[in-house]
């Protein structure tokens, strides 16, 4: 690192941080078995995830695909987006690969 300018590193972590935080909602809808109503309008998720304690064994949690939560994936896409845009402007402001 000590031969990478300052600035390279600033943006380069920046964007891996900014990443980690969309991943957290990309990771739960990849990690998710979809069902749609009879209409096929109305979806909710089921975590495929299997929480064990001391007592029990349960399956991963429902929920539904709500306006807001829908807003919120719609979101995080467009972000998503533009970090890959800051990503694309890190490589060609720097060169890379060098």
């Amino acid at each position: 690192m000590a031969k990478t300018p300052q600035a390279c590193r600033d943006a380069v972590l920046s964007v891996a941080d900014q990443l980690t935080h969309q991943g957290n909602l990309r990771n739960k809808y990849s990690h998710c078995i979809y069902s749609f109503d009879e209409t096929g309008t109305r979806a909710s998720t089921q975590l495929m995830r299997i929480f064990d304690s001391k007592d029990t064994v349960r399956y991963g949690k429902n929920e539904e695909l709500d306006d807001n939560e829908m807003h919120r994936i719609s979101a995080s896409i467009e972000a998503i987006r533009d970090i890959n845009r800051q990503i694309w402007k890190i490589v060609e402001d720097n060169a890379f690969p060098h």
